[in-house]
Formats: C-alpha cells, sequence, structure tokens
C-alpha cells in the first residue's frame, strides 16, 4: 500500500566502514557501534585504507597459483589438446587473477608476480619443471623452450 512506510533494517554487528587515505575511528551511533577497518573485502576485491592494490592483487595471484596446483593432474595429460589447454587458461586461471584488474596500478614487481602464475601454467601444461630452463619470450604467441623441448603453443 501507498500509506505504507517501508524500513531498512540494518545488523549492526556485521556493519563496518572503511576510510581510504586518512585515519578512521568506530562510529558511535545510538548506541550502536560501527568499526572502522583497514581492510574490506567487496564483491572479491580487497580494498584496502591506504588505496594500494598490492593486497588485492596477491589474493588474486595466491587464487591463481592454488587453481593451477588444482588442475595438475589435467595440465600434465598429454591426451589433452593444446587449444583445451588454452581456452581452461583464459576462462578459468586469467579470469581469476585478473578480476578487478581495470582499476589496478601495476607495477613491475606486481606484473612479475601475475605472470608467474601464467608461467607455472604454461610450464605444467608442456610437462616442464622450475629445473627446466625457460626464457622469457613475448607473450603471444607463447613460445616456451629447454634443453630438450621447444614447444610453440
Amino acid at each position: 500500500p501507498d500509506n505504507q512506510i517501508l524500513r531498512l533494517e540494518v545488523n549492526m554487528d556485521k556493519t563496518q566502514y572503511l576510510v581510504i587515505g586518512r585515519e578512521g575511528r568506530d562510529l558511535n551511533i545510538n548506541g550502536n557501534v560501527i568499526k572502522n577497518v583497514d581492510e574490506y573485502n567487496y564483491l572479491g576485491c580487497t580494498i584496502t585504507s591506504d588505496g594500494r592494490d598490492e593486497k588485492d592483487i596477491m589474493n588474486k595471484v595466491t587464487k591463481g597459483k592454488s587453481i593451477v596446483s588444482q588442475l595438475n593432474s589435467i595440465l600434465w595429460n598429454l591426451n589433452i589438446r593444446k587449444d583445451i589447454k588454452r581456452r581452461i587458461y583464459e576462462s578459468i586461471i586469467e579470469s581469476t587473477v585478473t578480476y578487478g584488474a581495470e582499476v589496478w596500478t601495476i607495477t613491475q614487481k606486481l606484473k612479475k608476480r601475475i605472470e608467474t602464475v601464467e608461467n607455472s601454467y604454461w610450464r605444467r601444461c608442456c610437462r616442464l619443471t622450475l629445473e627446466d630452463r625457460i626464457p622469457y619470450f613475448p607473450r603471444d604467441p607463447i613460445f616456451i623452450h629447454s634443453s630438450h623441448v621447444t614447444i610453440s603453443l
């Protein structure tokens, strides 16, 4: 009905807020305390009070490495075609690691951290270990070399 007032109920025990760029403090509203936090996870992205992206990027890199480890048996399987492995990379690994990347400020150090996930994936696809030497090549197309294997993906 038009004359009915709708009320929004907020769970004050779960409510938090984040101040970016300066010091925040807990708020007291009608006897309820709203806690100030230094970082907040919103839609899978970590937002920090200093406004920097390192924490979010490193969380995504950790997730990517975990997924690569879970896919190990698939990646080492020679019966799975290269094009299928490429699609797995693009749809699962790359999308996980780069989620939210549109707003990141990338440094060389962070770029290398992100690339380690990709390198780990392709190394496993080519059945190479960390002992095999793989020099850096431009990303597309990806070339992986070792002393006994040359594979073009």
